[in-house]
């Protein structure tokens, strides 16, 4: 009995050893499980305050929200939910506006208690300033560069008036209204590159000047008027883009100013530089007066500062009079750092993105956007008093904290810039710079950062083998010290985030007009579609332009990808094409003849290029050569293809099965994987492992294509594809 006993338990324990080993393999062998990156939604992200009485209204960009604020006891007092996103607000009486949405965008009626929307109106592109005077609204649309012009009463509408590039904001002077363009319009290798300030006549809603800035103003975001109504200030940055960028010290990249406009000659007067000698005032945005006070909101910084503008036309008038042994002329005021040193306090008041900012009874409301509240500032006292929360905000994932340290210029060395100093909002300032990492004078064109993830090799030259290595090597470079591999992390997370915005070649449903598809019909009979095809519509290759600078060697530039295109301008390597139009032309081969009217259209099209019908993306497949190596969307023999990351980038109820298919060089299936996607969320990430191994024999002409299509066989994105060159 004992004998049998030992041999079933002897047994007993064999199979479970088998059973464990079984186990242990099929573990050991079996595919990984697909995991996903969930976007964090809901933050709150003040942009813009108006105040009424004693109520203020708060516009939040990302949650679409409004808030009504009692500034006698700081508490909310009620919330209005919108249809898209809100960008600004505007009180008045018992009447709110806001404006709200991008390539549809609109103007909202409504009363001081937000109970209801009254009367909404189309506006141009993204609206983001309005002002009212004389019973007529004027409206800022940024990305159709217009003023939009409605009558108070019922906003009717009266007239659109086309602007220079990206207007951000306005101001009222006598019967004027100021407009503050964003970014340069023009060549970035003209003599003068600047923002412009277009002053409208309200009499008879025209253009009745341009103010080009001072040359190397941008970044452009605030603007207000003094109380006597004499000036108007703008809040801008000043670009030295004609040195190269071999250091920062004393502001030799990026300087930050208040430009002075004479209201009645409608010139610059001057300049006055914010920085102090050794630190940096980054990226003021928010700028408005209380009384001989001048406030301005330092982004970049955290800051306040408060500008005694007695005091700063008394040094003005000492240097017109001659009497200062530092500066000549006042147009040698804004190259004179310690002119302001005098005149102005800079206070740091916690929180991050400061904004827009609004003053009543000598206390400043200044929006903070990524802290989600509203700081109160006591001007006469020169500190923050307390804050007003907007509501519990969500903890920040890796999306949110890449944007925010995108705007973050206390990383930098003594605060001078941050990432958004130079791309803003992750695009272009419209300058040329001259980075060192292909040698001294050759000045570039700034590039977008909307698909550098997606699109390796990345920069003009393709000298960096991927955004990931651009990344670290820039924030090395322009000495952001502080920034861990977490935080650099987080950064790249934001940038893959980025979603095109929708093009103003587009109808205002985001449709293609009838001559963008008649241009896409020139696109490919011109053979466009060799270099830029795909999703990205680029081929990731490095090719000899047809169009050069005098200042550049005959090189080859990378293809870049034509995805949002229209907001990248200047065009072209340097910048030498003011118009997306020129630049297409220029990229026409020399033997493709094209009627003016056809160019039209062509460029029609071109400008539409977004994400439309792009439900997914294939954001990275990511290789490992033989070395050891990590590469992206690229193809190498003796490698393996290990994982890949797909994104859901519009709203969709139908689930994605992924395919990659390797093929041969003759166009023979080597092997293939499918995958299909759980429910999704736009903004998620799904990270897919694939173990997919190349062979040493894979020949050069071999290519991998990634399809995603719903289970039912429709397609969900255009294939994307990638070729072994070499």
């Amino acid at each position: 009995m004992t004998f049998f006993k030992v041999k079933k338990s002897l047994l007993a324990a064999i199979i479970l050893t088998l059973c464990l080993m079984i186990g242990l393999a099929v573990w050991i062998f079996a595919d990984e499980p697909v995991s996903y990156k969930k976007i964090t939604t809901g933050y709150i992200s003040p942009s813009d305050i108006s105040i009424d009485g004693n109520s203020a209204y708060v516009s939040d960009a990302t949650s679409n929200k409004i808030y009504k604020l009692n500034l006698q006891d700081n508490s909310v007092q009620a919330e209005f939910s919108a249809s898209q996103q809100v960008n600004s607000i505007y009180a008045q009486g018992d009447t709110v506006y806001f404006l709200e949405g991008g390539l549809a965008g609109n103007i909202v009626k409504t009363n001081s208690s937000l109970s209801s929307a009254e009367i909404t109106a189309e506006t141009g592109h993204t609206p983001v300033d309005m002002v009212i005077h004389n019973g007529k609204i004027y409206v800022a649309c940024r990305y159709s560069n217009e003023i939009c012009v409605y009558n108070q009463s019922d906003l009717s509408e009266v007239k659109v008036i086309e602007i220079s590039r990206e207007p951000m904001a306005l101001t009222v002077a006598g019967k004027y209204v100021y407009a503050a363009s964003h970014l340069p319009d023009g060549a970035a290798n003209a003599d003068t590159v600047s923002a412009k300030v277009t002053v409208i006549d309200t009499e008879t809603d025209s253009v009745a000047k341009e103010i080009p800035l001072l040359n190397g103003s941008g970044g452009v975001k605030g603007i207000c008027t003094s109380p006597d109504g004499n000036y108007v200030y703008v809040a801008n940055i000043i670009a030295r883009y004609a040195y190269p960028t071999t250091q920062l010290d004393r502001g030799w990249i990026n300087t930050n100013a208040v430009t002075i406009i004479d209201t009645q000659s409608q010139e610059i007067y001057t300049a006055v530089l914010l920085d102090n000698v050794e630190e940096g005032a980054a990226n003021p945005w928010g700028i408005e007066c209380s009384g001989d006070d001048l406030i301005v909101s330092l982004s970049g910084t955290s800051e306040v500062m408060v500008i005694d503008t007695k005091l700063m036309f008394r040094e003005i008038d000492i240097v017109k009079d001659g009497r200062n042994k530092n500066v000549a002329t006042i147009s040698d005021i804004p190259n004179y750092m310690p002119f302001m040193d005098d005149c102005k306090v800079r206070i740091y008041v916690g929180g991050q993105g400061l904004r827009n900012l609004a003053i009543k009874d000598g206390t400043a409301y200044i929006c903070r956007y990524f802290t989600g509240d509203i700081s109160v500032f006591d001007i006469e006292d020169k500190k923050e008093t307390s804050s007003i929360s907007l509501g519990e905000q969500p903890e920040a994932d890796a999306v949110r904290t890449g944007e925010t340290l995108w705007f973050d210029a206390t990383m930098c060395y003594q605060k001078w810039e941050s990432c958004a100093s130079c791309h803003p909002d992750a695009r272009v300032d419209g300058f040329n710079w001259d980075n060192l990492n292909d040698s001294l004078g050759n000045p570039k064109s700034a590039k977008s950062m909307i698909y550098s993830h997606r699109t390796p090799p990345v920069m003009i030259t393709g000298i960096r083998d991927s955004a990931e290595t651009a990344v670290r090597s820039g924030m090395k470079y322009i000495q952001f010290n502080v920034l861990d591999e977490e935080g650099l992390n987080a950064i790249d997370e934001y940038l893959k985030s980025i979603s095109p915005i929708q093009s103003p070649y587009l109808n205002r449903d985001g449709s293609l007009t009838e001559a963008a598809l008649e241009g896409k019909e020139i696109f490919e009979d011109a053979g466009c579609v060799k270099c830029h095809y795909g999703p990205n519509f680029t081929d990731m290759l490095r090719h000899k332009s047809n169009s050069y600078s005098d200042t550049w060697d005959n090189r080859e530039f990378d293809t870049p990808t034509l995805v949002e295109v229209w907001s990248s301008g200047p065009w072209f390597a340097s910048g030498q094409f003011a118009t997306l139009k020129e630049a297409v032309a220029a990229s026409l081969p020399d033997d493709y003849k094209i009627s003016d009217e056809k160019l039209d259209k062509l460029t029609s099209y071109v400008g539409s290029i977004g994400n439309q019908g792009e439900y997914y993306g294939a954001e990275q497949v990511k290789i490992r050569s033989s070395d050891g190596k990590d590469v992206y969307n690229a193809l190498y023999a003796d490698s393996e293809i290990y994982e890949m990351s797909v994104r859901k980038q519009l709203p969709t109820d139908k689930n994605a099965v992924v395919t990659i298919t390797l093929y041969g060089d003759d166009d023979k299936e080597i092997t293939s994987k499918s995958i299909t996607l759980e429910s999704m969320d736009v903004g998620d990430t799904a990270i897919i492992p694939l173990g997919i191994k190349t062979g040493a024999e894979l020949k050069v002409g071999a290519y991998y294509v990634v399809s995603i299509k719903a289970e039912d066989g429709s397609s969900l994105a255009t294939d994307f594809t990638v070729y072994n060159n070499g």
